[in-house]
């Protein structure tokens, strides 16, 4: 019965040690310009009338990504509790784009969503420039104030810019999220794609965590 009692204790002393560690985890959480707080969600209709919804987990989860693998070596980040929205890990005003790849070697890199410098440019995702010189760039315009939220301006276009004449605007709105996206064509001025923020529920919850 003793030696049962001790078996007993020791798992118990085990289970909190773990939980323990779990806690001691950096939790990262959202901008203020994209607030994507566990249970968040919005939903956009575009000009056909199309609804579309994209949603955060419940809780915070516990994530990391590859940053070096070659031959049979593999590194990872340090594990840490981020949201997921649309079942995609987010930190912060960053993705983890997956399609990472250099000669020799394979990585996941933290890459920018959206960010609040103005006139800071990046690259929407990776590209291998090897194979071609196109890419989608992102500028950050500015911020104005609408008279209700203060709102985040970024545009996106293809560069070099003899691709595409179109230009693809974004409004996110501080503790709202995205609220307004429309392509252009700067040579006709005639605006063929759009989507704005009709409904959206920001949680701010910032305990959730999935242990």
């Amino acid at each position: 019965m003793k030696s049962f009692f001790i078996i007993v204790l020791c798992i118990v002393i085990l289970l909190l040690s773990c939980k323990k560690d779990q806690e001691n985890y950096e939790i990262i959480y959202p901008g203020s310009y994209f607030p994507v707080y566990p249970n968040s969600w919005w939903v956009y209709k575009d000009q056909d009338d199309a609804l579309t919804t994209h949603s955060v987990d419940q809780a915070y989860r516990l994530n990391k990504y590859i940053t070096w693998a070659e031959d049979n070596k593999t590194e990872y980040s340090d594990p840490c509790y981020v949201p997921f929205y649309d079942g995609q890990p987010i930190y912060g005003y960053y993705k983890i784009d997956k399609g990472s790849a250099y000669p020799f070697v394979s990585c996941n890199t933290k890459w920018p969503i959206l960010s609040e410098q103005t006139g800071f440019t990046f690259e929407k995702k990776w590209v291998d420039h090897r194979y071609t010189d196109a890419y989608e760039m992102v500028r950050v315009k500015g911020k104005y104030f609408n008279g209700k939220d203060s709102i985040l301006v970024q545009e996106v276009y293809i560069s070099p810019a003899h691709y595409t004449d179109i230009i693809t605007t974004q409004e996110w709105a501080k503790n709202i999220g995205l609220i307004l996206q429309y392509s252009t064509d700067t040579i006709t001025g005639v605006t063929f794609s759009r989507s704005w923020l009709i409904d959206y529920y920001v949680s701010f919850d910032s305990t959730s965590v999935d242990w």
